[in-house]
């Protein structure tokens, strides 16, 4: 099952490569083998992004929520700029085993539309 979701991950990767300035992946280190159960991406207007996909029956999910939003950690809200970036322009593509190559391809063209018109 994992190395299909690397398969379909290399897919993404390879649609977003020549737009990778609108298109933020996470990295993933050399040497190490990720399961890839999801798919995130980084983009400046996420919700623009996830209307364009929802518009097009796509549902992507937002699997990071940084800790200072929680009340226990308020005390740090605002001075972990990275994270509070993260946190709101993360979105979480569709990543399953019922997903096809094609699938892939429909996702990502969505995907270049949508951050071609932020």
């Amino acid at each position: 099952d994992n190395i299909y979701r690397r398969e379909l991950c290399d897919c993404y990767r390879a649609q977003f490569e020549k737009y990778k300035d609108k298109i933020k992946m996470v990295r993933i280190e050399d040497g190490c083998e990720s399961s890839c159960h999801l798919f995130q991406i980084c983009v400046d207007n996420r919700e623009k992004l996830i209307d364009d996909l929802n518009k097009n029956g796509v549902y992507p999910g937002v699997h990071y929520y940084a800790n200072t939003n929680y009340r226990m950690y308020k005390y740090a809200q605002h001075k972990c700029a990275f994270s509070d970036y993260v946190s709101d322009h993360t979105v979480s593509l569709p990543l399953h085993l019922g997903l096809t190559h094609e699938d892939v391809q429909s996702i990502s063209e969505i995907v270049i539309d949508s951050v071609n018109w932020q």
